[in-house]
Parts: C-alpha cells; sequence; structure tokens
C-alpha cells in the first residue's frame, strides 16, 4: 500500500534534502563564479575609474584652471554688463549686416524687481543663415535676452542669384534687469 511503508514516509523527506542540497550548491558554484574572476574584474575597473577621478580632481585643482574660471567668471560678469543696444552694434558688424531701423521701446515695469526694456530692429537685406546666426549670438551674449518675435522675409522677388538668399528681418528683443 502506498504511504503505509517506511520507504513511503522517508521519500519526502529525501526530496527535500536532495533539493535544499543541490540549491547550496549552486550558490556555492555562484559565489565562487563571482568569487574568482567576475569581482576582479569589477575591482581592476573600479581602481582604473578612480585613478581616472584623482588626476582630474588635481588638474581642478592646480592653479591654472583656477585661474582660467577666475577669467571666465570677470568675463561673464563684464558680458552680462552690456546693455542690449552695445550687444545689437556687436553683433551687426561680427556678421556684416546693416540695420535699417533700430528703436528703443521704453522700459516697463513687470514686478517689484524687474525692469524689461526691448528694442526694435529690422536688418538690411542679407543671407538667410547670417541672419539667423545673429540672432543666435544676440540671445546668447547675455543670458537676460530673449527674442520676443523674429520674422523674415524674401528681400526681392528678381531671379538673379543674389536675390535667391536676400532676406530681410525684424527682429523684437527684450532684456530683463533687475531694478537697482
Amino acid at each position: 500500500m502506498i504511504g503505509t511503508s517506511e520507504e513511503s514516509r522517508s521519500e519526502p523527506q529525501e526530496i527535500v534534502i536532495l533539493t535544499l542540497a543541490m540549491t547550496g550548491a549552486g550558490f556555492l558554484l555562484v559565489y565562487l563564479f563571482l568569487q574568482y574572476y567576475f569581482i576582479p574584474k569589477v575591482q581592476d575597473q573600479v581602481g582604473q575609474q578612480v585613478s581616472l577621478y584623482k588626476a582630474l580632481v588635481k588638474e581642478l585643482d592646480s592653479e591654472e584652471m583656477k585661474q582660467l574660471r577666475h577669467q571666465a567668471m570677470l568675463q561673464d560678469e563684464n558680458d552680462q554688463q552690456q546693455d542690449l543696444g552695445q550687444i545689437v552694434v556687436e553683433k551687426v558688424s561680427l556678421y556684416g549686416l546693416e540695420l535699417s531701423k533700430q528703436t528703443p521701446k521704453r522700459p516697463r515695469d513687470i514686478g517689484k524687481n524687474l525692469i524689461e526694456e526691448g528694442q526694435n530692429i529690422q536688418l538690411e537685406s542679407a543671407p538667410l543663415d547670417k541672419i539667423i546666426r545673429f540672432a543666435a549670438a544676440v540671445q546668447e551674449a547675455k543670458n537676460s535676452v530673449r527674442i520676443e518675435s523674429f520674422e523674415v522675409r524674401r528681400a526681392s522677388r528678381s531671379r538673379t542669384a543674389e536675390a535667391e538668399n536676400s532676406w530681410l528681418a525684424e527682429l523684437d528683443l527684450v532684456d530683463y534687469k533687475a531694478r537697482e
């Protein structure tokens, strides 16, 4: 009969013991693999990364890097003190463009401590890539300058090669300043 003999009662115990032994042996194999093959490779990689980090920290703490950071900070401060009109004039000459109209807008209070100074400029006919580069350079010159509107249209309807890449542009620029 099933379940009455001594062998049938010990069979579930043997299965449990054998399962536990096989599981333990599997964990032991995984542990040995990690201990002897995988972990040393990772330790070497970590050691390389640590040495690179130390070299980078040493380089960033050098006197030359400190001077460069200080010069960059002073340059940023000088750039941030420029007036919007000065930036426009500088960038127009840099890209070889000409202004057909430049009208400053009245400063406007937009909060307790913030003033919005705007300017409308119109560029004479020029290639489109120069106009786009000019607009990007003006906005990049000072963190607080934004382009409110940017309108570009063809300069003329003639079919010459020069007129193909001749565009007129109108930009509304705004500079946000703290009230002094």
